[in-house]
């Protein structure tokens, strides 16, 4: 990763685009960021998106094709290749706001020891029922979140300092967000959200996929707190997991109520409760057997 003090300008912004599958929406992410100022697109193919996703993405956006598809192992490429002073991460399937960098760049600058800085994130209104299922377990929150110090930030709208990231010596090949915030959060670091920098999430995937990327994510996510975890602490989840998808979707409940109206809450909390029940499972497996591949799987 290149240091902070190769960079001409300490503003600038590096925006990693990550890209999997069939590359859905890339072309229209990578113009939302295009048109703002001081800002240097990476964008970062897993090895399945085909070329014709690819084909339209235009001059002065730096490709990178992965010989993976794994999400960490992508993000950390393109984390690698990031010469800005500041480095965001988003996704395909997200645009940002006309004044997402002019946001991201100002709060940046009014605080000096800010280290990750998290935007909200809007669902777009076109989403199917099990996609707004989705996008409420994962990034409902981020919707209406008031202004804070937090050490959860939305994945596809998160900015690091990158004087914070070459301090802090994260493993090769790989790099998760989440873990990352989480850490900084807990040595001392400032971790903030502020709803000013937002992207609109439109990802539209069909039930059998969203079902296998719950299941791997959540697998991977238990493998992986597993370490941190007391044997207490453990003992206590698998005990625990059976009431957990209940009780998250009442509390996506209380989110949704939020941003949307009664009516579509009551119809999304089926959906919701699936999303959780597969992901809990998954943990449950993970922090008792380990991740298998599923990992590789995201």
């Amino acid at each position: 990763m290149a240091s902070w003090a190769e960079t001409d300008d300490r503003t600038l912004i590096s925006v990693v685009i990550v890209t999997q599958g069939a590359g859905e929406g890339l072309q229209s992410c990578v113009e939302s960021f295009a048109s703002q100022s001081g800002v240097a697109l990476l964008v970062v193919a897993g090895k399945h998106v085909p070329e014709t996703a690819i084909s339209g993405v235009t001059s002065g956006v730096e490709l990178i094709r992965a010989p993976g598809d794994s999400f960490p192992s992508l993000a950390r490429l393109g984390l690698d290749a990031a010469a800005g002073g500041l480095i965001a991460f988003t996704e395909s399937h997200c645009a940002a706001a006309p004044d997402w960098a002019e946001q991201v760049r100002n709060i940046f600058l009014a605080d000096p020891k800010l280290a990750i800085l998290g935007g909200s994130v809007i669902a777009s209104k076109s989403l199917p029922l099990h996609d707004r299922a989705l996008y409420a377990v994962d990034y409902g929150a981020f919707a209406r979140m008031e202004s804070g110090e937090s050490a959860t930030l939305p994945g596809v709208n998160i900015v690091f300092r990158r004087t914070v990231l070459d301090a802090s010596g994260w493993p090769t090949g790989e790099f998760w967000k989440s873990f990352a915030s989480w850490e900084l959060f807990r040595r001392g670091e400032k971790v903030f959200f502020d709803p000013a920098p937002s992207v609109t999430y439109r990802r539209q995937l069909s039930w059998p996929r969203i079902r296998s990327r719950r299941w791997h994510h959540g697998r991977c996510f238990g493998a992986m707190r597993r370490p941190s975890m007391t044997k207490w602490r453990r003992i206590i989840f698998v005990l625990a997991a059976p009431a957990l998808p209940l009780l998250l979707t009442l509390k996506s409940w209380r989110v949704i109520l939020g941003y949307a109206s009664i009516a579509e809450s009551v119809m999304l909390v089926p959906s919701v409760f699936v999303v959780h029940l597969i992901w809990i499972a998954g943990e449950w497996v993970g922090n008792l057997f380990g991740t298998g591949d599923s990992c590789e799987q995201l």
